[in-house]
This record gives C-alpha cells, sequence and structure tokens, in this order.
C-alpha cells in the first residue's frame, strides 16, 4: 500500500543477489528505508487486555498465545512451551 520507487527498486536486487550476505545487505538497507520514510506509526494502544495469576511465568500477555478474539486457540503450539509455574511463589501465596 505504498508507492515509493525506492522501496520498489528493492525487491529486483534481491531476486538478482547472488549470495546470501548480498541479500541481507539489500534487506536491511530497504528497512532502513522504510524506518526513515515512516510509512507506517504505531501508536501501541493496547486492544485487549490480559489478567493472569503472578505465579504464571513466561507470560507477558502475548497477543494469541492462549485464544484468539473469537476464543478459539491460536499459536498454541508456539507460546505453552515457554510457560511455566513458579511453584514456590505460588505456595507463599496460599494457593
Amino acid at each position: 500500500m505504498v508507492n515509493d520507487a525506492v522501496l520498489d527498486a528493492f525487491q529486483p536486487q534481491a531476486i538478482a543477489a547472488n549470495s546470501e550476505e548480498e541479500v541481507k545487505k539489500i534487506l536491511r538497507a530497504a528497512n532502513e528505508h522504510i524506518a526513515r520514510q515512516h510509512f507506517a506509526i504505531s501508536l501501541l494502544s493496547p486492544g485487549s487486555f490480559s489478567i493472569y495469576q503472578p505465579w504464571l511465568k513466561g507470560f507477558h500477555g502475548q497477543f494469541g498465545a492462549v485464544c484468539s478474539a473469537a476464543g478459539s486457540p491460536q499459536l498454541l503450539f508456539f507460546y505453552p512451551a515457554r510457560f511455566w509455574f513458579d511453584h514456590d511463589l505460588k505456595k507463599k501465596m496460599g494457593h
């Protein structure tokens, strides 16, 4: 959704590249160009809130970690392996 000749020129350069390092260099330049042009500005306003117990560790409100907005599982293959319970803290809190 951006009409920018400089940005458009990066794709054929990346396709014609002869090495992984050359592609990385082109993509780095493209990313820098995008950042400098401010094509989008994120205001970082939360769209939802997550409430969880303090003994649940590794979870910091990641969107889609438990379920999607519709309540169906989403990204369950990725996040749960990174969560754990602090059983000592849970016991200290009387649970």
